[in-house]
């Protein structure tokens, strides 16, 4: 079980998905980096949000734009330039890009809500938005996931099952270890996980069932894809179906590359509209003190028995 000596430093952020508001916390050992917290939150809400996707709703990925943090002591939403700006148990709100499927709304933030927090060890498998059919429902990802990590069928999991596809999906928790969400799950402590405890399991922890079973989606697919191309590869019937394939590949190749250099770019132009906002903000107040300045001139001029202004 997670060790009750462990003080993680936690983090509510709360997002907007298909207008209604969620609300999570995020935990890490430490303070995080910008960039260790940008992974956390995506990795989290982007599972989050194709589980609510509702039916007819593009799968789109979630990305963070922009955040902004509750100051107690102004009472007002100031942008997070850097993650010292952040205190265990702060409230943070994070934008994304608005777009036909998104667009922010006003609310209440609601209570946030527990989680196992998890980072990407790689990055995650790019996709195209688009229509991914109807939601699957809980009961098909239940026993999807149950079945998929019980590769030898035994009618239960044991530990080296979990571990094994965490690892496979690239699943990194930040606080907590893969055996003590074993020991979460495993509810009489006996070493093995029936299905009535994993159903349990899911109903506390829904975000690690829906980790698991999107991820290991996406790198079905992309797998699935590769193995066809070899396979035509190595087995030539038709060169222009060759030529096709490689094309393909090569196009593959291309988006990855493009997605990496988008990635970068995107936490460049995130701190430069930060800077370009502290600055905004600054002339803002220079302009208002002269103003302010001005009048009180103004004022002292057209005011009889006044003394003049130093």
């Amino acid at each position: 079980l997670p060790n009750p000596q462990k003080m993680p430093f936690t983090i509510n952020v709360a997002a907007d998905l298909y207008g209604k508001k969620y609300n999570t916390k995020i935990s890490f050992p430490l303070c995080p980096e910008m960039v260790e917290l940008i992974n956390a939150v995506e990795s989290v809400y982007d599972v989050k949000a194709r589980a609510n996707r509702p039916p007819g709703y593009a799968d789109v990925p979630f990305k963070a734009q922009a955040m902004q943090v509750h100051d107690p002591a102004e009472k007002k939403w100031v942008d997070v330039t850097n993650t010292t700006q952040l205190d265990a148990g702060c409230q943070v709100f994070c934008f994304q890009p608005d777009s036909i499927w998104h667009t922010d709304a006003k609310g209440v933030i609601p209570q946030p809500a527990e989680c196992l927090t998890w980072v990407d060890t790689t990055r995650r498998v790019p996709r195209e938005p688009g229509d991914a059919g109807p939601p699957p429902s809980l009961t098909e990802k239940l026993r999807s996931v149950f079945y998929k990590m019980d590769k030898r069928s035994k009618g239960c999991l044991q530990y080296t099952d979990m571990r094994g596809v965490f690892a496979g999906c690239d699943i990194d928790f930040t606080v907590v270890s893969a055996s003590e969400v074993f020991g979460l799950a495993d509810g009489n402590g006996d070493g093995v996980i029936t299905y009535d405890e994993w159903v349990q399991f899911a109903l506390t922890h829904p975000e690690v069932v829906d980790a698991i079973y999107f991820r290991s989606r996406d790198r079905e697919n992309s797998k699935a894809a590769s193995n066809t191309w070899l396979a035509t590869v190595n087995h030539p019937t038709d060169p222009d179906n060759r030529t096709s394939l490689r094309s393909d590949e090569l196009h593959h190749i291309h988006a990855q590359a493009a997605w990496a250099r988008e990635r970068v770019q995107t936490l460049r132009d995130y701190e430069s509209s930060r800077r370009e906002a502290d600055i905004a903000r600054m002339n803002h107040a220079v302009s208002e003190q002269r103003k302010d300045r001005l009048a009180a001139d103004y004022l002292s001029l057209i005011t009889p028995n006044t003394p003049a202004r130093v």
